[in-house]
Formats: structure tokens, C-alpha cells, sequence
């Protein structure tokens, strides 16, 4: 199976890339990626895209490129043309080229932090930011696309961490030194779900080659675990010294409940906060 990655120079990219290469039922294409023979493709020009699916005839493609978090601020409509824009353009073109499946990594942030227990994809969203909602108009976008003869998956990543993610909390704190400490928002109240970027990279790519019965699909993708901060430093503590200070304590909590991705994708992460270095 030929699967066509977009935005495979990115830090969950290389996770992906890695996984592929190591598989040998599957033939990776590798657009703007530093080790692929190919220049690359500008995601936001449709006759680049087009012509690109075209020439390599993918069976699926994974989407990647975004413009994340706190960056969407600082020049909006840029970020638009990246979290939105690409996802019609490659939509458009994939339909055209018979590509089967698209796959987009959207983001947990959809689901806002104020839940007390882990959310299924049926939960309402309450997106508070604007890199949430433009990933809820890119799965919206996918929605439209979906028919039986090119499938279209989403799915919600809760906190990726690994070697690669620099700007996951995880290695923030794992960089942290006495002198640039970490500011963490309280340590019992603040909560996340942390998976590995090797195991995201995996269910994407099940969600690429496993056969569905949906012409659209949602998953969420974690490790279903909640881990406090007072937690996540007492688990990478064993690593190295963990600097931090502590700001404005509030409640804030993001868990995934990640049963439909294990009964549809056979999902099951296997990595935890003890492969924060891998």
C-alpha cells in the first residue's frame, strides 16, 4: 500500500516517517521531508497538490502540516491556509486522483479543559482557541469529502510527547534548568493525557490501511490515562533535575476515552512517560 505523508519534516512526521519505512507492506511518499529525493509540495497551491497525487497515486494520504497552538494568533490567516485551506485543496485533489483514505491529525484542544473525567468523540466540543476551531473547520471539511470510494478519518491527538516533539510539556521539563524553569499551572488541578509520538504515528497510520464500514470516522487518540502534574514530574524526575515554578493554579483537564480507537483501529498505546527519551 502506497501512503503519500504531507508534512513529513515535522516532529510528529518523522515518528510517522519512521514507522512506515520500518513496515514492509508499506511504500512511504515523503512530501517536504529533508530525506525525499522529491522538492516537496506547497499544501495551500491546488494545482501543486493535484499534480503531486497525480504523478505519485497515492492508495491514502496522512495530512500533517498545521500551524499549532498559541502560533495561529500571530498571523491568523496564515494559519488558516495551512489548518484549513490545505485540507480542501487536498480533499479536492485526492477525490480527483482516487486516493481511498485521507487522514488528519486534529487535536483534543477541540474539547475545551473544563471536563472531569475522560471524553468520548461524542462529547460536545467547546474549542477555546483559534488553532481549536480551525482544526473543527478542517474536520468539518473532512465530513464533506467522505463518501464510500475516499474515506476521511480524524483524529483527535491528546498531548504528544517524545525525542522529537521539543515543544510538548514533557520535554520542556525534561530541558528545564534552575536558572529557566518551567512555569506549571498548579500540580493537582492541571491534568493531561500524554502519548507517545510513535504510538499517534501508529494510529494513524491503521486509520490509513484499516478498512471501515464509515465514510467518515473520529477518533480520539491518547493513552487514556489522566496524569497530574504533580505526577508528570515525579515520572520524568527519574530522567533528570525537573525545574519548575508555580503559576496561577486553576482547574484544567484533558483525558481521553480512547475505547473506539482500540475496538475500530486496534489501538493500544504501548509507550508511556518511562520512553519520554525515545
Amino acid at each position: 500500500m502506497k501512503l503519500l505523508v504531507t508534512g513529513a519534516d515535522g516532529h510528529l512526521g518523522t515518528a510517522v516517517r519512521r514507522v512506515i519505512e520500518s513496515d514492509s507492506g508499506l511504500t512511504g511518499v515523503f512530501s517536504n521531508s529533508p530525506r525525499s529525493k522529491e522538492a516537496g509540495v506547497d499544501v495551500t497551491d491546488a494545482a501543486a497538490v493535484n499534480g503531486f497525487i497525480q504523478k505519485h497515486k497515492p492508495d491514502a494520504v496522512i495530512h500533517l502540516p498545521a500551524v499549532l497552538g498559541s502560533a495561529c494568533d500571530v498571523d491568523p490567516r496564515a494559519a488558516e491556509a495551512v489548518n484549513v485551506d490545505s485540507v480542501d485543496v487536498l480533499c479536492a485533489a485526492a477525490l480527483r486522483g482516487g486516493v481511498r483514505r485521507i487522514v488528519l491529525p486534529s487535536t483534543a484542544a477541540v474539547y475545551g479543559t473544563d471536563y472531569d473525567r475522560p471524553v468520548g468523540e461524542h462529547f460536545p466540543t467547546k474549542p477555546g482557541s483559534l488553532y481549536a476551531r480551525q482544526k473543527l473547520a478542517a474536520e468539518s471539511i473532512l465530513r464533506h469529502y467522505a463518501r464510500p470510494r475516499m474515506q476521511t478519518s480524524a483524529l483527535r491527538l491528546f498531548n504528544v510527547f517524545g525525542k522529537t516533539l521539543t515543544s510538548s510539556l514533557v520535554s520542556k521539563l525534561l530541558r528545564s534548568t534552575a536558572r529557566r524553569p518551567v512555569e506549571l499551572l498548579g500540580l493537582d488541578t492541571f491534568t493531561r493525557d500524554y502519548v507517545h509520538a510513535n504510538d499517534a504515528a501508529k494510529a494513524l497510520i491503521a486509520a490509513a490501511t484499516i478498512s471501515t464500514n464509515e465514510d467518515y470516522s473520529l477518533y480520539n487518540i491518547g493513552r487514556g490515562l489522566a496524569t497530574t502534574n504533580r505526577q508528570l514530574v515525579a515520572s520524568l524526575a527519574q530522567f533528570a533535575d525537573v525545574h519548575y515554578v508555580l503559576g496561577e493554579s486553576r482547574w484544567s483537564y484533558s483525558c481521553a476515552d480512547i475505547r473506539r480507537a482500540s475496538a475500530l483501529l486496534g489501538y493500544y498505546p504501548k509507550k508511556g512517560l518511562a520512553d519520554a527519551l525515545l
